[in-house]
């Protein structure tokens, strides 16, 4: 299941009980992420079955053409700032939280690491580190002199 920023978490950790599939898979940002961290106490304590995927680029990295922009198309002085993140790592948080926790640095890693999780019966965050400047190709076209 995805979502748009910040609902991707909640919206999955309810998707599972009110279709009682046995699991449910959610991919985030690390941004999206941050918003609904708490959740993983909620899923743990319910014993909900839920993947988190968590892209993990430390910043907000679909923001940076916006800042580029702003900033006359090369960004200077602190403005990095305003979209990255200190690294973290989401799998010992999880693990704080009586989750279960996987780092995935390497993307061929990353269909094992699922399937693992998938067997664990709990709540599972899956944080695959990536290229903070590999960006996805917009999912619709920009209106004319957007970034």
């Amino acid at each position: 299941m995805g979502s748009t920023q910040a609902a991707a978490s909640p919206t999955s950790a309810q998707f599972r009980p009110t279709t009682r599939r046995d699991e449910s898979v959610c991919f985030c940002g690390d941004g999206a992420f941050y918003y609904h961290i708490a959740e993983l106490e909620t899923a743990a304590r319910f014993g909900l079955n839920l993947v988190v995927v968590v892209n993990n680029n430390a910043a907000l990295n679909q923001e940076i053409p916006l800042f580029d922009k702003a900033y006359g198309g090369t960004q200077r002085g602190r403005a990095g700032e305003m979209w990255r993140f200190r690294p973290l790592d989401f799998a010992k948080i999880a693990e704080s939280f009586d989750c279960a926790g996987i780092r995935v640095n390497r993307p061929q890693d990353l269909d094992g690491a699922l399937r693992h999780a998938l067997t664990l019966n709990r709540p599972v965050v899956i944080d695959a580190t990536t290229d903070v400047n590999a960006l996805a190709r917009p999912a619709w076209g920009r209106p004319k002199g957007a970034y």
